[in-house]
């Protein structure tokens, strides 16, 4: 029994000796005599398919000991008793996209200390979305440097003593009021850390960072004043380390714990003493698991994978200052056989592309060539980048349009997806109207109503459209009465005729371009009040507009031409009417129109006003959940729900698919951010109690829709699942370890977008 640490050269077989180590064990029935911590999710794979190949070990009973750190730490944490046995309180995760709560705690904690004016030094930034983030980035890397609230605190307080102003005057000048120290913005972050860190414990919720800082707590034999202990790590009798670059504080104290109690401890760590600059950051990796027990070093190189042709020298030159500077004649000579090395060589190759999807295609095309011509499989190939998030939606649309499978998993943060973009829009209309006061409450802006309409998120119902038609037949009974409709259809009865203008000027239906038109031409810059006085002058006036009849050249007079006109034709003379003017410069200042009849204005006049008034009727503060009830239905009226699942409900084209099914899926982000809204108030209504729980508070209605907001933006949606079987898309921090025949890696020079492909050989 021993602690060892493994040094080998990049794509040697230590972690195949590992592996084979660990598979003896389950195959042996010794499953829980082995824990296996991995550095990345795809060296995980890798290991979890070495152990459990299908033929030796088909699987396992139980849960395979094999984990990434932050599986491990929620692991300790699930399988904790206390003296008596007992198991922890399940606690609910507020960083993940079932409860996406994290930003907008942090953001109620904020406001409410500042509401108390515990806050003064980041008062003036409190309420920003960069300052929320930036708070919750903090609190994480201070959970992460393994410091609990306290220990933050004395750091503190120690530090407010070094740096106290060495003066003797009480008074503190004017200067020195107006501006901030550093420490003071350090003791708010305390503060806001404890007030955060002590909701967490009373709500019994939980986030990735506070699991390690438990889970640490649990490995001291201590947890809330609790003894602790997790009983499964007693039969532990092998550790494996794999992968692992450096570890975070957190991560070290963990090891701190656990490497002691555990009689074997394996390290796979890379190195190569031909080349040993490039593995130095490696060394103060290997200090700190001295500096916790007594490792041995061993160097293994047997087994070694070699390369071939322009790859042969790459272990030894890879970033190898030590090597000595050849003279000019040498150097030219050398260069001289590289050159005509370089062009004999095919296992690297260079192209310089002009943007991503050209790169990327380029990439393809090769892949293919290798899959159809030299028999290569997917699974022998790698596309390795330097950031997925800046390639994810170029390799995903370019791989769907080439037909070639890839493991990305695609996903579209929820803002962007169309339906929450028009629902945000309504939301932007009520958080306006609640903040700018009484004024936009009662009117607000006619453009912002239209884009509602115009985004086919937003209609009335149908019960509704009937009840807004039967209002117009009782509001505008003469609408349309003038003799001019009658000439070309004389014997058409009255109902005839009505019918048939309804149906010319969409009335009773909904048409949101025709709504589009009559908005523009009364003036959508306008609020809604001035809007509806103007049409209502308007509707009053176009039957009687004669000028613009003359302007045009039509013959008022004589109506035996009338009646010989074609049907459309005289549709159209009766749309040119517009409303008088006075002067007699008309024909310069008037705008004729040939689509807006006073028919479609007082249509237009009437869902302006059925629009407005739902949106004026929502309260402006209540309790969160009233607030979200009165959204919610608000919605309803609109019938968003029914716009959005409609697509869903009846065959779609197969290119139109994607979007009704992300729309559909919004409705559940949407159902999350409200929740996520609710308890972010409710939770922060609670600091500074003495007993943190009050009854929930009323907030302001563009409070609420801040916090949805937050929360829609801390989600996202899957919008393609990956491919097991296909080409495997990987970060550079990812692949060290893993063994491809073909790699190609995107993006690895300064001011471009070049594509590297090699073979044989894997990026270190």
């Amino acid at each position: 029994m021993s602690k060892e640490i493994w040094l080998g050269p990049l794509l040697g077989n230590n972690r195949s000796h590992l592996v084979r180590r660990c598979a003896e064990l389950v195959s042996q029935g010794k499953s829980d005599q082995f824990l296996y911590l991995a550095a990345s999710h795809p060296l995980l794979e890798l290991v979890t398919e070495g152990i459990l190949d299908g033929q030796k070990n088909a699987g396992v009973w139980g849960e395979l000991p094999a984990y990434l750190f932050r599986g491990f730490v929620r692991r300790i944490i699930s399988t904790t008793v206390d003296e008596n046995g007992k198991r922890l309180a399940p606690r609910t995760p507020i960083d993940r996209e079932e409860l996406p709560l994290k930003r907008s705690l942090v953001s109620q904690i904020l406001a409410r200390l500042v509401a108390d004016g515990q806050l003064k030094a980041l008062a003036p930034l409190a309420n920003r979305e960069g300052c929320v983030n930036t708070i919750t980035t903090l609190i994480g890397e201070i959970e992460r440097a393994a410091k609990s609230p306290a220990e933050v605190a004395e750091i503190i307080a120690a530090r407010s003593q070094d740096l106290a102003p060495k003066t003797s005057s009480a008074e503190p000048s004017v200067t020195t009021r107006a501006v901030h120290r550093q420490i003071d913005f350090d003791h708010e972050v305390a503060l806001i850390y404890a007030t955060y860190s002590q909701l967490l414990d009373h709500k019994q919720l939980t986030e990735a960072d506070a699991d390690s800082l438990r889970a640490l707590s649990i490995l001291n034999g201590e947890l809330d004043g609790r003894a602790v202990h997790v009983p499964w790590l007693r039969n532990v009798q092998l550790l494996v380390l794999d992968g692992f670059f450096d570890f975070t504080p957190v991560q070290g104290e963990i090891l701190r714990r656990l490497i002691p109690g555990i009689p074997e401890v394996l390290v796979n760590l890379n190195h190569d003493q031909r080349n040993a600059e490039i593995f130095l950051p490696f060394k103060d990796t290997i200090d700190h698991l001295t500096g916790i027990a007594p490792f041995k070093t061993k160097s293994l190189t047997e087994d070694l994978v070699t390369t071939r042709g322009a790859l042969a020298g790459l272990r030894e030159n890879l970033f190898n200052s030590s090597r000595s500077i050849p003279s000019d004649d040498e150097q030219s000579a050398a260069e001289t056989a590289e050159d005509a090395a370089a062009r004999q060589q095919s296992e690297i190759r260079y192209f310089e592309c002009g943007d991503r999807d050209t790169e990327i295609r380029a990439a393809v095309k090769e892949i293919k060539r290798l899959v159809v011509r030299e028999g290569y499989s997917l699974a022998d190939i790698a596309l390795v980048v330097r950031q997925k998030a800046s390639y994810r939606d170029t390799i995903a649309r370019v791989m769907r349009e080439e037909a070639l499978p890839c493991n990305l998993e695609s996903s579209i943060e929820a803002t962007d997806i169309p339906g929450l973009r028009a629902a945000l829009k309504l939301f932007a209309l009520l958080e306006e109207s609640s903040r700018d006061g009484a004024a936009a409450a009662e009117s607000p802006r006619l453009a912002e109503l239209a884009d509602l309409i115009k985004s086919e998120y937003f209609r009335p119902s149908r019960e509704e459209l009937a009840e807004l038609s039967v209002r117009f037949d009782e509001e505008y009974p003469d609408v349309f009465s003038d003799d001019a409709t009658s000439r070309y259809h004389a014997g058409e009865s009255v109902e005839e005729k009505h019918t048939r203008l309804r149906r010319r000027y969409r009335i009773g239906v909904w048409d949101a371009d025709a709504l589009e038109n009559a908005f523009a031409y009364v003036g959508s810059e306008l609020r809604v009040n001035a809007w509806l006085d103007r049409a209502r002058k308007l509707i009053k006036e176009l039957p009687a507009a004669a000028s613009t009849k003359e302007l045009l050249n039509i013959n008022t007079e004589d109506a035996s031409d009338a009646e010989g006109r074609d049907p459309d034709e005289a549709d159209q003379v009766e749309n040119a009417e517009t409303a008088k003017v006075d002067g007699s410069d008309a024909e310069r200042k008037r705008r004729p129109s040939r689509d807006i009849h006073p028919a479609a204005l007082a249509w237009a006049s009437l869902v302006v006003r059925s629009f407005a008034g739902r949106i004026q009727a929502v309260p402006r503060e209540g309790r969160p959940a009233d607030l979200r009830i009165a959204l919610m239905t608000l919605l309803e009226q609109f019938s968003f729900r029914e716009q959005i699942s409609r697509p869903a409900r009846r065959s779609v084209a197969e290119d139109e698919l994607p979007r009704a099914l992300l729309n559909f899926n919004s409705l559940e982000v949407l159902r999350r951010a409200f929740i996520a809204a609710i308890k972010s108030i409710e939770i922060a209504a609670g600091v500074n109690s003495a007993v943190l729980s009050v009854p929930p508070a009323t907030t302001n209605l563009a409070t609420f829709i801040e916090e949805v907001r937050r929360a829609l933006g801390s989600q996202s949606i899957v919008s393609s699942a990956a491919d097991p079987r296909g080409l495997r898309v990987l970060e550079a921090t990812d692949v060290r370890g893993l063994r491809f025949r073909a790699v190609f890696i995107a993006g690895l020079v300064e001011g471009g977008f070049p594509l590297r492909a090699s073979r044989d050989w894997i990026y270190p």
